[in-house]
């Protein structure tokens, strides 16, 4: 160390030990205790004060539901469990939609309804204006370009003849083409006769949000090659078979009606809203008989979404619960229940650190 540094230091001493002292003094330690102590005794008493008030307003909020007859244990929306024998849904090929199944799921049908389906369209579907009579010239078109080999990638499908005469031409052969599911439909009809329908969905209680439910996709999807099918078999004058194919479809739809899940419902919407097409081109194309429109006419009348809709809304809201309770616990961290990936890992710890340090009163 140099002379001049030597000599810095030396002046300014005096002034660090001052400040040390003074720092150090019992005075001012005693008034940063006291500044602590009511920092800590405020933080106490705000913690206390909220979770005083959260387990009050829930509380009361609970007795005002119970009182209702409301039910918030979602144990109580796990559907039972139904003997195969009676269970829809315990058929060979729909238990193969669930990952422990043999196969895929789509890939059973052995048909090619998946690569036409978004190929075909008519100039008539840009207008989104009413309904519309399905393309079947487009579709005899894609089935006879598939039949030669993978279609090529952008690929489309469409034709102007939707008059009757040209729809019944092509009718026959869309039909024949998709004669691949017979089998399978002939399964799903013999299920059908079953009374109930209970999906094996593991309903896991330790994660709500973590339910695998692989089963939506596929009812819709079978509902959707059955509308082509009945579409087809009105236009080629089989009404006795479109109703069979739009009865079935129906069924499909309602065998998710019990399930606690608002996705669930909203897919059963789904496909309500895709059996409504041959129905329609039934009635426009006056090929359902008096007796064939009054079966149809008791069956709809069956319906009732707005009261369908209380059972997955409360559904919803007995997860939503039992996620409030899994936080509490801390048996989960945020970001693990709700699977908050994110490029920025900072923003899943800086929402799991607020979760931690909540007062419990706020779950």
């Amino acid at each position: 160390m140099n002379d001049s540094n030597t000599q810095i230091l030396a002046r300014h001493f005096p002034t660090f030990r001052r400040l040390f002292r003074w720092m150090f003094c019992w005075l001012v330690v005693r008034r940063c205790l006291f500044v602590t102590v009511c920092l800590v005794t405020l933080l106490a008493l705000f913690y206390a004060e909220e979770n005083w008030r959260g387990w009050r307003a829930w509380n009361k909020y609970r007795r005002q539901l119970e009182a209702r007859g409301e039910q918030l244990d979602y144990r109580a929306f796990i559907p039972k469990p139904v003997p195969d024998e009676q269970n829809f849904a315990a058929t060979p090929f729909l238990k193969a939609w669930f990952p422990k199944g043999p196969l895929g799921g789509i890939d059973q049908w052995g048909d090619h309804f998946v690569e036409i389906n978004e190929r075909v369209f008519s100039k008539a579907d840009k207008d989104r204006r009413g309904r519309k009579f399905v393309d079947l010239v487009a579709w005899q078109m894609a089935l006879d370009a598939i039949q030669s080999g993978p279609l090529k990638r952008g690929r489309e499908f469409e034709s102007d003849k939707l008059d009757p005469e040209s729809r019944a031409k092509a009718a026959p052969v869309v039909v024949e083409r998709f004669k691949t599911n017979e089998a399978i439909l002939a399964e799903l009809r013999a299920a059908s006769q079953r009374p109930y329908s209970r999906y094996p969905v593991v309903y896991d209680l330790d994660n709500p949000w973590g339910i695998l439910i692989p089963h939506l996709a596929q009812v819709k999807s079978a509902c959707q090659r059955l509308r082509l099918r009945a579409r087809a078999e009105l236009a080629a004058s089989q009404s006795k078979n479109a109703l069979e194919d739009l009865k079935l479809s129906l069924y499909l739809a309602d065998s998710i009606k019990d399930e606690p899940i608002l996705i669930s419902y909203l897919v059963r919407l789904a496909c309500f809203e895709i059996e409504t097409q041959p129905i329609w081109e039934g009635l426009a194309g006056h090929r359902w008989s008096d007796a064939q429109l009054h079966e149809l006419q008791i069956r709809l009348q069956q319906y009732n979404f707005m009261a369908d809709m209380t059972r997955p809304l409360n559904g919803e809201r007995a997860a939503g619960i039992l996620t409030a309770d899994l936080l509490y616990r801390r048996k989960y961290r945020v970001s693990e229940l709700f699977d908050l990936g994110s490029p920025d890992p900072t923003g899943g710890v800086a929402v799991d650190l607020v979760s931690r340090i909540a007062p419990h009163g706020w779950y």
